[in-house]
């Protein structure tokens, strides 16, 4: 959302009724898809085999797509597992044939894994008139990121691998980290609270915003990210590997944003604030 935000022209797309396309249905496509629908854009959903499970379970209230309809969307988030396995992996699912489906009115967000893209397909697209819009989080050969990919101006965002670098992800990280050990018995089975400093945390909002892009920018600045990315493995092109890991292992804490105390409470501030905004909020802590 943050990404579609700051390069604006997808978010207007979408607003416009442009159509959202989503590739996997697992835990974080179903958020997505959550938040577009409660934001009312056109949602398009690839996953074959999730498809054929919840089919037979009839455990679904719309009809997930093929590849080919999924192309037309004009934008399209990756977020799909990495499978190997026939009939449908996801590995190299962005091939040659894919990217050449592909132009620059569309953008492609790939926050899955890299190697979901084919990236000698990806390089051969890129060289070519018209290449599709792309925002990069996951990479070939991580942490050794080819640091030439970051001239490309196809490639708008790039960011190392940290879209599930919250502070509220990592707490339910170790959260299931600790019950999967308790499951096994290799700790005492308690529950685990972590209330030392979120309670402060989470009034960061302390005045209102006036518009969607304003929320979102205040709390999870995405093009900082971009920006520490590529100037760092621009610096330090011998030891990518090492600055790729020093951006992850240095990143500062961040809340989500429907872990927030999301507004002001008085009323004059409430009418500051754009229709737009409450209802992103509404869209993301509702579907959490």
């Amino acid at each position: 959302m943050a990404a579609l935000l700051a390069l604006d022209e997808p978010w207007q797309k979408l607003e416009r009724g442009a159509s959202l396309g989503i590739v996997g249905y697992g835990h974080v496509g179903k958020r997505l898809k959550s938040v577009a629908d409660r934001m009312g854009w056109s949602v398009k959903v690839y996953d074959p085999p999730v498809a054929a499970r919840l089919g037979s379970e009839r455990k679904h209230s719309f009809a997930f797509c093929s590849l080919e309809e999924l192309l037309e969307s004009e934008i399209i988030s990756v977020h799909c597992s990495l499978t190997y396995g026939a009939p449908n992996p996801s590995f190299c699912l962005f091939d040659e044939s894919v990217f050449s489906c592909l132009d620059s009115s569309q953008t492609v967000i790939n926050a899955s894994r890299g190697e979901v893209f084919d990236w000698s397909a990806l390089r051969k697209h890129l060289a070519s008139s018209n290449p599709v819009n792309l925002v990069v989080d996951v990479w070939e050969n991580e942490p050794k990121v080819d640091p030439e990919l970051l001239d490309d101006q196809a490639i708008k965002l790039a960011t190392p691998h940290i879209a599930g670098y919250s502070l509220d992800a990592k707490l339910e990280a170790t959260r299931m980290l600790w019950q999967g050990m308790a499951d096994i018995g290799l700790v005492s089975p308690i529950s685990l609270h972590f209330d030392h400093d979120l309670a402060q945390r989470s009034k960061e909002l302390t005045s209102p915003v006036r518009s969607s892009k304003e929320l979102l920018e205040r709390h999870y600045r995405i093009r900082e990210d971009d920006r520490k990315m590529r100037g760092l493995l621009r610096a330090t092109r011998e030891d990518v590997d090492l600055s790729f890991d020093e951006l992850r292992r240095n990143y500062p804490l961040r809340r989500e944003v429907a872990k927030l105390e999301q507004l002001p409470v008085d009323e004059e501030a409430r009418l500051l604030i754009k229709k737009d905004v409450a209802r992103l909020l509404e869209a993301l802590t509702q579907s959490a």
